[in-house]
């Protein structure tokens, strides 16, 4: 339940000053994120005498219901989810207005991140992390909840006081719940929410979402970790909509020569990125098992730990940088904005996780399927 401040905050301004005092617990040390719905900052819990972050929502969506209801749902979400690789919410409270999240403090680098430094991920270490990011999937899935948008900022590579990484599976606010009595959600009736780069073909066209979508953003992200990115990158979102709908992704054979068993990863994901949902992997169980059997000609089973921080972010005491969308760690400067992106990232640069108005985005779907059709239809004929 949330609590009131009782006088500690007078106000709050849109940046938190260090040394402030949230309902009279959590002492606020520096802000180290921001983003579309609020800041991170971290703090310290002056009653558990532990270092938390503290997720606190923008003030432009404390007058909108529904952002607040997502708000509030991610703490709700992953407070159900008891799991070693999903981000644990410790607390909810209210300072002058403004919800805010109390969740563990992470150090280490999100995926994102990762991919930008690296370039490219062995197999063996890309298995790893898929691994551990199919048991967060296995747990969420079984309580009823899909994830809806995964991709690798809301993955965590956490490195733990002995250096071993931990995944942790980040930001529920746009999950859907399905219960007895069906599906509830809070996005409005005619719009699509996720990022273009890892949204399922059932997402883009607006049909129904279950567990397998989940279960096509983590083979995109499996292509992004083996390939440098995703499986369909455009300037447009339109254009990568459509082709997560209608076109055949290239294999990651193709795109990458040096991959050892490669047969056996174009089988893994190209299953993974099945256009229709009954096509894929059933379950992230499925999933997993059949990651155990890549990881066998790999010669390589699933190791907690055993992979390493980028050299840059190996001593950072970064976190939670992916909570929310466009958020930038002390590593990154914040993303420009999608109409004016720089040279060289534009095609790699994932979108804002937004609601797309149904109509325009079906309608450019449906035409970009027709010409990607005529096309086919000329070249083989």
């Amino acid at each position: 339940m949330a609590r009131a401040d009782q006088g500690y905050l007078s106000a709050l301004d849109e940046e938190l000053k260090p040394g402030t005092l949230l309902s009279g617990r959590y002492k606020v040390e520096l802000r180290i994120g921001v983003g579309g719905m609020g800041a991170v900052y971290s703090a310290v819990d002056l009653t558990l005498k532990r270092k938390v972050a503290i997720k606190l929502i923008s003030k432009h969506h404390t007058n909108e219901p529904r952002q607040v209801a997502r708000f509030r749902r991610e703490a709700e979400v992953a407070s159900r989810i008891d799991h070693p690789h999903v981000v644990r919410v410790l607390d909810v409270g209210q300072a002058a207005g403004r919800e805010y999240l109390a969740m563990e403090f992470l150090e280490g680098v999100d995926l994102f991140d990762a991919i930008q430094l690296v370039g490219t991920y062995e197999p063996a270490d890309a298995v790893t992390i898929l691994d551990q990011a199919l048991q967060a999937l296995e747990a969420a899935h079984a309580l009823g909840l899909v994830h809806r948008d995964l991709k690798p900022e809301n993955i965590y590579l956490a490195q733990s006081e002995t250096g071993e990484i931990n995944v942790k599976l980040l930001d529920f606010g746009v999950v859907k719940v399905m219960d007895e009595g069906g599906q509830k959600q809070l996005t409005r009736t005619g719009t699509v929410v996720g990022t273009p780069e890892y949204m399922s073909p059932e997402q883009a066209s607006s049909g129904i979402v279950d567990a397998r979508t989940d279960l096509y953003a983590l083979g995109c992200i499996a292509m992004a970790m083996l390939c440098g990115r995703p499986p369909f990158v455009n300037k447009s979102v339109l254009v990568v909509m459509t082709a997560h709908v209608s076109e055949p992704p290239r294999k990651p054979s193709d795109i990458r020569g040096d991959l050892k068993a490669p047969k056996a990863i174009d089988q893994f994901i190209g299953k993974a990125l099945e256009k229709k949902p009954e096509n894929r992997y059933q379950s992230a169980t499925e999933m997993r098992a059949a990651l155990k059997r890549l990881a066998a000609e790999l010669g390589a089973e699933p190791a907690a730990g055993r992979i390493t921080l980028p050299a840059a972010h190996a001593d950072s005491a970064t976190m939670l940088g992916a909570t929310m969308r466009g958020t930038p760690s002390p590593l990154r400067e914040p993303p420009p904005a999608a109409t004016d992106p720089p040279h060289g990232t534009a095609e790699i640069e994932p979108r804002r996780t937004a609601p797309i108005p149904l109509g325009w985005l079906l309608a450019g779907v449906a035409i970009g399927a027709a010409v990607a059709t005529f096309v086919t239809w000329w070249v083989m004929r």
